[in-house]
């Protein structure tokens, strides 16, 4: 005998096999060869079969082309064939999966019961190339061109394909094949069987789908996006040429499909069954069309959300498509009730930081003024979008001594509470300044202000009064970092912190002298400065 692959093997011994384990194992069915009989024993009963099968083999034998054989012994032969023959039917006929066989030419030639049963139709019909027509028509060609080839080739193959059960469900369907050889090396066909894995292959899709799925919903953040997404993920795995939400509200349009509808009665009929929450099947041009509502309880619209599914050809839907749908939709819909309100929260937000950021430049001085041989400048940087509004700010007063003050200051903090502090602080300091008070008398002014304001007393400062005629510097920081020179040349250093910490700290030391020459720079900054450069401000 050959194996499957075209060599000597164990063709009669994989039939043998389909009795042995699937039998044996419910301990009913021995087999016993005693001179020339073969005895079948179930249930503690025997019965020589050996005549039993005699008028079903010989209609077998007839079919096949054979004749019966005059000499004795080949008639023991013949008859031992018969009687494995019938066996294999029987136990065939007691396996829960289809069990078949092709002939040379890949002709069905047997179908076993379940096959039958599972078909809801007679045996002829499977028989012969009857069988191809329940092959769902995107996996005919590939499953089919894989049997003609292992036919051709004499070799066993195994494929999974949809095919349509009695009840006009897909199912899918593992096949394994073993081919068949007599005792001369002849091929005499496959012998196939096919498992239903349709729970197994819908477990694996199921899971990669909602895998998928779940990353959208945690990942996109427009519904636009959400349900582009999602969309194409159930086209893919559906096979459908478009996939669209409806809305309570909008149109639902071609209730009654591709055909005529007199006085409207199919599409009102479809509307019914949506509003009671049942999938409706349409025709459709060029195509067919399923509609899948999700309806909660205590939807007055009778659904939530529509699945308008669309695909090519007539191959009808299965509870395949329903079932995925069916199992989307409520999802869909949290994720996009949450998608819409993080967006519209986030618009709210950023309403909220367009007014921080407009109340903030309303804060800060609207210009500098204009002073013979310096030239003014003045830049605020925000750190990120989210903060729009803080407690940095900046200040330049020319003085009545002819002085000018350069001010920089930080309160802790950010948003409108920051600023507000920020704004008093500013005020104060510009008041004393400009009525004018020297260096330190403006700066124990604010020190008093500061410890009746709350969040006041951590803020920082650095303040500058530069002699616009001289060039003269005095400074003082109150726990901010001290001001950079730029010189003509390109060299750059810090001036001296004069010691003092925040403003609601004590006053220090002596304030700090420097002298300011023609194409020289001042610089007063805050610590996000620092920070931006790694801690060193020469950098």
């Amino acid at each position: 005998m050959r194996g499957p692959g075209g060599g000597p093997g164990r063709a009669s011994a994989t039939l043998a096999l389909v009795a042995t384990d699937d039998d044996r194992e419910r301990g009913d069915v021995h087999e016993d060869v005693r001179g020339g009989e073969r005895e079948d024993v179930r249930g503690g009963e025997r019965e020589d079969v050996r005549e039993d099968v005699r008028e079903d083999v010989d209609a077998d034998v007839r079919a096949e082309g054979l004749r019966r054989p005059a000499d004795p012994v080949a008639r023991q032969v013949e008859q031992a064939a018969r009687a494995d023959w019938r066996l294999f039917r029987q136990t065939a006929d007691t396996v829960a999966m289809t069990v078949w066989l092709t002939d040379a030419r890949g002709r069905c030639t047997f179908v076993n019961e379940y096959c039958r049963q599972f078909f809801q139709v007679p045996g002829e019909v499977m028989t012969g190339t009857g069988w191809r027509a329940v092959l769902h028509p995107d996996d005919a060609d590939e499953y089919l061109g894989e049997f003609d080839r292992a036919t051709a080739e004499q070799r066993a193959f195994r494929a999974v394909a949809r095919v349509r059960r009695a009840d006009g469900c897909w199912r899918w369907i593992e096949t394994s094949t073993v081919a068949r050889f007599d005792e001369s090396g002849t091929f005499l066909g496959l012998t196939g069987s096919n498992a239903d894995v349709t729970d197994h292959v819908r477990r694996e899709a199921d899971a990669h789908f909602h895998a998928a799925v779940a990353g959208d919903f945690a990942r996109l953040a427009s519904p636009e996006e959400l349900l582009r997404s999602v969309g194409d993920r159930v086209r893919r795995r559906l096979g459908l040429s478009s996939f669209r939400l409806v809305r309570p509200g909008e149109e639902v349009a071609d209730l009654a499909g591709a055909g005529p509808d007199p006085g409207g009665r199919a599409a009102q009929d479809a509307d019914a069954r949506l509003r009671e929450g049942r999938p409706v099947a349409l025709d459709a041009p060029g195509g067919e069309r399923l509609l899948v509502p999700y309806a909660p309880h205590g939807t007055s619209v009778g659904w939530r959300l529509l699945a308008d599914l669309r695909r090519p050809g007539t191959g009808g839907w299965g509870e395949e498509e329903v079932r995925v749908v069916a199992d989307l939709l409520p999802r869909l819909d949290v994720a996009l009730v949450r998608v819409r309100a993080a967006e519209e929260t986030a618009a709210r937000y950023a309403r909220a930081r367009d007014v921080e950021a407009e109340l903030q430049r309303a804060l800060l001085p609207a210009q500098l003024p204009l002073l013979p041989r310096l030239d003014l400048a003045a830049q605020y940087l925000v750190a990120g979008a989210e903060q729009a509004a803080g407690g940095d700010w900046f200040d330049a007063l020319a003085l009545p001594d002819g002085r000018v003050a350069l001010v920089v200051g930080d309160v802790v903090g950010h948003g409108v509470v920051a600023s507000a502090v920020m704004s008093q602080l500013r005020t104060v300091l510009a008041e004393r300044l400009g009525a004018g008070a020297g260096l330190d008398a403006a700066l124990e002014a604010l020190r008093t202000f500061a410890a009746r304001v709350p969040g006041a007393t951590a803020a920082t400062a650095c303040v500058a009064l530069v002699d616009t005629a001289g060039g003269d510097v005095e400074y003082r920081t109150l726990g901010h970092p001290a001001p950079l020179l730029l010189g003509a040349d390109g060299g750059a250093r810090s001036l001296p912190p004069t010691g003092a910490g925040p403003l609601g700290g004590p006053a220090g030391g002596a304030a700090g002298r420097a002298r300011l020459e023609a194409g020289e720079l001042l610089v007063l900054h805050s610590d996000g400065l620092l920070e931006a450069v790694g801690g060193d401000p020469l950098r």
